[in-house]
């Protein structure tokens, strides 16, 4: 199981000329031994590169779960019976195409994943995990468009 559609992959990346200055306020109590323990009280400067977000759409991507854990945190209530949150935490591998799929070629990711975390409900949906990750896709994240099943 795996969809195909449009995914826009954005990047915050660092300017390669162009810098501001951030201003460093280094407070006063700061521990002996601190490596900036000596400037403590003082303001500093720093010049930083300037940051700007690429994207790029791959209009006909392919998206597979990598992974699927799910999860339960318990809590009392006011009315002080038991609480439960579930979650799901999901990883996915993109690639370019299902040709570059198919040909094993890096994802888009350079082999890294994404990571979402999901709601779920285990009284509520039945059925795999990896089915509900992909259904929940499909209407839930602007960066995936126009998804389908493959």
């Amino acid at each position: 199981m795996a969809l195909s559609g449009s995914f826009t992959f954005e990047q915050i990346l660092e300017h390669e000329t162009e810098t501001e200055t951030t201003y460093l306020y280094y407070p006063l109590d700061l521990p002996e031994g601190h490596p900036e323990y000596a400037l403590r009280g003082t303001t500093g400067s720093v010049e930083v590169p300037l940051t700007y977000t690429s994207s790029i759409v791959y209009p006909s991507a392919y998206i597979n779960v990598a992974n699927v854990s799910s999860y339960s945190d318990y809590y009392i209530k006011g009315d002080n019976t038991l609480g439960k949150n579930s979650t799901i935490e999901t990883s996915l591998k993109v690639w370019e195409s299902y040709d570059e799929y198919l040909a094993k070629s890096s994802s888009i990711l350079d082999g890294s994943t994404l990571t979402y975390t999901l709601p779920y409900d285990f009284s509520i949906n039945s059925g795999s995990l990896h089915e509900y990750v992909y259904n929940f896709l499909k209407t839930n994240y602007t960066e995936f468009s126009e998804l389908s099943d493959v």
